[in-house]
């Protein structure tokens, strides 16, 4: 038996000791990067219209967490010690989502002009 072959059936047992599936947590893990960039694209997209993005910030925060909300919610027989492993990875998700939401909004208002606006029959003006 190869390494690697090795390897998956130590995951497989793993995976089936604590009640997880390997499979799905993986996949869960390879989706969430294109979903949480997809949604970081979109807030950048409304905050240069000027629009709300709460609830999207609130969507990408689930997105960036969405495997390891898998993990905390269908894992048995951990030792204490791993699951306050899996909450410290879980918060500092959820600060690395939010820190990068920051930056986008912050690099957006940086390069950006300040909006416009527009009275009826008289010319554009910048609001303050």
């Amino acid at each position: 038996m190869t390494k690697i072959t090795a390897f998956w059936h130590y995951i497989l047992a793993m995976g089936a000791r604590h009640g997880v599936n390997p499979t799905v947590f993986a996949v869960l893990y390879l989706i969430h990067h294109p979903l949480f960039w997809g949604t970081v694209t979109w807030i950048v997209v409304r905050v240069k219209k000027r629009l709300v993005i709460w609830p999207h910030c609130i969507l990408a925060a689930a997105f960036w967490l969405m495997p390891y909300t898998y993990i905390a919610l269908s894992v048995k027989n951990l030792p204490w010690y791993v699951e306050v492993l899996i909450g410290i990875v879980f918060l500092f998700g959820l600060y690395k989502a939010v820190q990068e939401v920051r930056k986008k909004i912050q690099e957006i208002a940086q390069n950006s002009p300040p909006p416009l606006r527009i009275i009826k029959g008289e010319k554009a003006e910048v609001v303050e």
